[in-house]
Order: structure tokens, then C-alpha cells, then sequence
């Protein structure tokens, strides 16, 4: 048989696209010793399935089955009246109002947000651009000084490493 012709099949039966008779053919095929060495990983798979095809039940198979649920018996079961028990039918009809009410207040309730109003804290632009710009120079002067600090340190690093040479 001509292996590509296989491949193709494979392709197709991984891909849920083949017919019986491709799957038969393909049980045919990796369960004859004549597998290649790039299909053997599919060899397994499909002697397992012509195994599990050939399994078959013999007329026993009920009489056993029926014979052991008569031997585990009828479980008596209990049944409880709901009707009978007032308090029941109290807390459930408690549980739906309470579901209804849930419901209602989440679905058609639209939570009061405030509104808040934009306001300039400013009356020109001029004077908000000088603000920013202060800020950002204190901000700048702040991590200048610290750079200083690691400057010191980096010397002090320079320092140690030709004493340590």
C-alpha cells in the first residue's frame, strides 16, 4: 500500500473527516507487521481500537446485569410532602421576594452619582503654565540632589576599588 496515501487518510481521521471503510482501512494497515518507522507511533492507537472492536458481549450479559440490581434490592425511599409543612412554603416565598428584590434594585436601580463641575483653578493659561513650570523645577532641584549624593558615592566606589587593587 502506498504509505502517502495513508498519511492523507491519517490526516483525515484526526481531522474527524473519514468514512468507515478509511477507518478500516487504517485498522488493516498498523495492525499488519508492515508499519514504517514514521507511523509506528500511530501502531498503538490503532491495535488497541481493533482490539476493542473485536470484544463482544455474549447473551449473558443482561441476565448478569439484571441479576445484580435485583440482588442490591430497592432502597425504600422517603418522600416528604411539602404541601403539609406551612413553614416550608413561608421560607421559600421568603427567598423569592428577596431574589425579586435583589433583582429589581440591581437591575433597575440607577445609583445617584454626584456631579462634579470642571473648574479652572486659574484664569489663564499663562498663569497655569507658570504653576506647572514651578513645580517641575522644584521636582528637578529635588533629583538634582540626589544625583549629587550618588556622585559622591560613585567616587567613593572608584576609591575603593584601586585600594582593593
Amino acid at each position: 500500500m502506498d504509505y502517502t496515501s495513508i498519511e492523507q487518510i491519517l490526516q483525515k481521521y484526526w481531522a474527524g473527516e473519514t468514512s468507515l471503510e478509511e477507518e478500516k482501512l487504517l485498522i488493516q494497515f498498523f495492525t499488519s507487521s508492515e508499519v514504517p518507522a514514521h507511523l509506528e507511533e500511530h501502531q498503538s492507537y490503532f491495535t488497541a481500537l481493533h482490539q476493542m472492536q473485536s470484544v463482544k458481549l455474549d447473551d449473558t450479559f443482561d441476565e448478569e446485569i439484571l441479576q445484580i440490581i435485583q440482588e442490591r434490592g430497592q432502597k425504600d425511599t422517603k418522600t416528604i410532602s411539602i404541601s403539609r409543612s406551612p413553614k416550608r412554603w413561608l421560607s421559600m416565598a421568603a427567598s423569592f421576594v428577596a431574589i425579586l428584590t435583589v433583582g429589581y434594585f440591581g437591575w433597575f436601580h440607577e445609583p445617584n452619582e454626584p456631579k462634579y463641575a470642571v473648574v479652572d483653578s486659574y484664569e489663564t493659561p499663562e498663569q497655569a503654565f507658570a504653576q506647572l513650570k514651578n513645580s517641575l523645577m522644584g521636582i528637578s532641584g529635588t533629583l538634582n540632589e540626589g544625583k549629587q549624593h550618588s556622585l559622591k558615592l560613585a567616587k567613593f566606589d572608584q576609591s575603593r576599588k584601586k585600594i582593593i587593587q
